[in-house]
């Protein structure tokens, strides 16, 4: 693999826009070399422009640097105050425990923290200095992550340092000069590689992990500590068997397109027919789904996207590459047996009578089985299992609400129209289900009451979420905005689900036109609840869960992982999608079979709207830290400031022999390790996510407290 491509490759993503750009370089060389006599070296624009990009790595270096620096000698206040609690924990301890105390408290070596002999002492520790055993974890992944950030800022270093080298021979080369020896030895004598800093830092961080976590076990603190390379390391075999799987859900697909073309032909009653379908079209969206979230943790794991630390996966044990095949493989099992089932309801005049009866339940055994399975759980290696995310999304007031909690109570938005066909699934297997002559479905007032209830659930989660997350704000920087102003936005959808069902409930006898003055009124207010809904919906998706479309001038974030006709083609959808999913939450006009494929069609596209809103709720978690995820909060210390930074390396470039050209670009943005620029004014606590992206504040983050 050609160098630009690899280092493309290995860079990290959120600091792709300060490493040296090695293709424009290398395309400039060779321009140069086409020239019949190329530059003097003290006026060669190549050598220009890799001054410039070197002072730019530099300055970013060195303020990374300067932010780790002080982020440590915080985690080592922390750190001490472990010890003064074990000091004063001693104190009230037995005789026994006394003795050993005194043995530990023997310092054995000059590290910022004495180490600790004893077994069993640090979750006295711990009870006596945090209330819980959560806080103690927050303090233990706060290392961690300092860890991983020191690996980002040495691998950034490193990769510079070789495109330099590269870019540097390859001049010499096509332009037949001798210059790279002493531009590497100029460039060498930079902070940005003369500097030892985060050696030393990252040896005295395993040190004190060591002591403090492992109980003096290095190799385990490494185990802990170093993250393998992520590469693609799925089964083979569990690749073929999902090919396998969705080959046999094709042509089982294609069964069911022929059965249905001639359904003319097979014997089967007009109201088992329209209510298969139903219940087979909700079965459908829940065996696709995981099929879509596959390809998104694919995405994920191929634009370096850190979902793990925002799931609270192990940051070491979790394989990203994993976790989209065990999804896969989920996907392609639901399907295919879907398929089959499907096929065989379609086709139970010939497969056997009770075909139609006990399909979809097993259909429905077997998508429960593969979302909870155990060992599924296991293998994606502390991926938030579906019942625990059940239990506490349904619980929302009483627990501190994460990342993945409000995630997936967001899947269940999109999943309405599936679950009150499951819902219809219940009613056909315990009650006669008999269409009329339109094919609708009457239901009494109190089963349209409960598929009310049923499709308002996933919104009452939600808001009481965002309830429970203004609760868990500090008073002090407590406000209306954003959790309160995203409760509203699911409150307003309440309006246009009962609306819909009371203009139902309305409505004419022949279930379509409105006859009834009441059915006029309750249509109006369901058009206005569902306009204000939808630009609720569509405002707060752009401006704050994706953070684009907030200045003319500038449609989009500073900072983009994906290629911008990406961000624009999302963007309609996303509106051609939210229409249709106002219309699956409106539950009223779609509770009869005759509008089964509308209805399957209105999933299918709300589904995929979700999965591509993944992508980007994701990248914008990953590049801002919007939900103060990240248990070590780096750009929360004083900030070092670019005059600082341009007298070190200042003086070394004036040195060369050719003058450094200012241009627009030359003064580089010195950006912190999240990108908020160093060397603007502090973050505003109040300002949310989108605000501080929008007006170019950093964004505001909160301080583990321990």
């Amino acid at each position: 693999m050609k160098f630009g491509k690899e280092l493309d490759r290995l860079a990290i993503p959120e600091w792709k826009t300060q490493y040296i750009r090695y293709e424009e370089l290398k395309d400039l060389i060779d321009v140069l070399a086409e020239q019949d006599t190329p530059p003097p070296v003290a006026d060669c624009p190549f050598l220009k422009m890799l001054t410039k990009m070197v002072g730019r790595v530099n300055n970013f270096y060195v303020s990374q640097e300067a932010t780790m620096t002080g982020t440590w000698n915080a985690l080592k206040a922390q750190l001490e105050k472990i010890e003064v609690a074990d000091r004063n924990g001693d104190d009230d301890d037995d005789d026994d425990n006394r003795k050993r105390s005194k043995r530990a408290k023997k310092p054995k070596s000059k590290s910022v923290v004495r180490k600790k002999e004893t077994k069993g002492r640090r979750s006295t520790v711990f009870q006596m200095l945090f209330p819980t055993m959560t806080a103690a974890k927050e303090v233990k992944g706060s290392v961690e992550e300092f860890y991983l950030a020191i690996d980002k800022l040495l691998s950034y270093k490193q990769l510079n340092e070789t495109a330099i080298r590269k870019i540097l021979k390859k001049y010499d080369k096509n332009l037949k000069r001798s210059v790279s020896k002493q531009l590497l030895a100029k460039f060498g004598a930079l902070p940005c590689f003369q500097s030892h800093v985060l050696a030393e830092i990252e040896s005295d961080v395993v040190n004190a992990y060591t002591i403090y976590f492992t109980e003096n076990s290095r190799r385990m603190a490494m185990a802990h500590l170093r993250v393998p390379a992520q590469r693609f390391t799925g089964c083979p075999w569990q690749i073929l068997g999902a090919g396998v799987l969705l080959g046999i859900a094709a042509l089982s697909m294609v069964v069911l397109g022929v059965a249905m073309a001639h359904s003319d032909k097979i014997e089967m009653d007009h109201s088992r027919r329209l209510a298969l379908f139903v219940i087979f079209r909700g079965l459908f969206v829940f065996a696709l789904y995981p099929l879509l979230l596959s390809v998104d943790f694919y995405i994920f794991a191929k634009m370096g996207i850190n979902f793990r630390l925002m799931m609270q996966m192990s940051q070491r044990n979790a394989k990203v590459f994993r976790l989209w095949v065990l999804l896969l493989s989920i996907g392609a099992f639901t399907l295919a047996v879907w398929g089959l089932a499907a096929a065989a309801s379609a086709l139970s005049p010939y497969v056997g009578p009770h075909a139609a009866a006990w399909a979809p339940l097993v259909t429905f055994a077997c998508i429960v089985l593969a979302v909870t399975n155990p060992i599924a759980a296991i293998r994606a290696n502390g991926f938030p299992t579906p019942l625990l995310l059940m239990g506490r999304i349904m619980l929302a007031p009483l627990y501190s609400v994460q990342f993945a909690d409000f995630w997936a109570a967001d899947q269940l938005t999109s999943l309405v129209r599936p679950m009150l066909d499951l819902e219809f699934a219940v009613y056909y297997y315990f009650y006669a289900y008999d269409a009329a002559e339109d094919d609708s479905l009457h239901l009494s007032v109190g089963h349209k009451v409960l598929r009310g209830v049923l499709a308002s659930a996933p919104y009452t989660w939600r808001l009481l979420q965002c309830v429970r997350r203004y609760r868990d704000m500090p008073i002090q920087v407590r406000s209306f905005h954003p959790h309160l102003t995203n409760g509203l936005k699911y409150t307003s959808t309440f309006f246009v689900i009962w609306f819909s069902l009371l203009t139902s409930h309305y409505k004419g006898s022949n279930g379509v036109e409105l006859e009834d003055d009441k059915s006029k009124i309750f249509f109006a207010l369901w058009i206005v609840a569902a306009i204000v809904n939808m630009c609720f919906t569509l405002s707060w998706d752009f401006w704050m869960d994706w953070g684009v479309l907030r200045s003319r001038d500038e449609p989009l974030r500073a900072k983009i992982m994906f290629p911008p006709p990406v961000y624009a083609a999302a963007i309609v959808y996303n509106v051609f999608g939210r229409v249709a999913w106002v219309l699956t939450v409106s539950v009223g006009f779609f509770d009869s079979p005759r509008y089964d494929f509308l209805g399957l069609a209105l999933s299918v596209v709300e589904i995929v709207r979700r999965s591509s809103w993944n992508l980007f709720r994701f990248e914008i978690e990953h590049l801002f830290n919007c939900g103060k995820l990240r248990a070590t909060t780096l750009e929360f210390f004083p900030a070092v400031h670019t005059d600082h930074i341009q007298k070190t390396s200042s003086g070394l470039f004036t040195e060369l022999s050719f003058p450094t050209v200012e241009g627009p670009d030359d003064h580089a943005d010195v950006l912190s390790v999240d990108g908020t620029h160093v060397n603007e004014e502090p973050a505003d606590p109040t300002d949310t996510c989108a605000d501080a992206m929008a007006n170019g504040r950093p964004v505001a983050v909160e301080e583990t407290v321990v």
